[in-house]
């Protein structure tokens, strides 16, 4: 029987914050999102703040603010906050 090869592969690049993010992308119970969202907002904010943040981890970061963000829009309905972000 072969054997299970993901416990020596890790799951996650940057395990501080993309279990977070990903239980708040993949959540449509709307009265969950929003604590989920939080939790993922405050791991994704507590990374940015460390010095030891790499240039890589920032672009992802990056990225999952933006998919949160979509999902605020697009899930609870939150309105779009002005110019700088894209409504459609």
């Amino acid at each position: 029987m072969p054997t299970d090869p993901s416990p020596t592969i890790p799951r996650w690049k940057f395990p501080e914050w993309q279990p977070q993010f990903q239980d708040a992308i993949l959540e449509f119970d709307a009265r969950k999102l929003p604590s989920l969202i939080e939790a993922a907002a405050t791991a994704m904010f507590i990374s940015l703040e460390s010095p030891e943040t790499s240039p890589e981890e920032l672009r992802a970061l990056a990225n999952a603010m933006r998919a949160v963000r979509a999902v605020q829009i697009k899930r609870l309905n939150i309105p779009c906050r002005g110019k700088q972000e894209r409504c459609s």
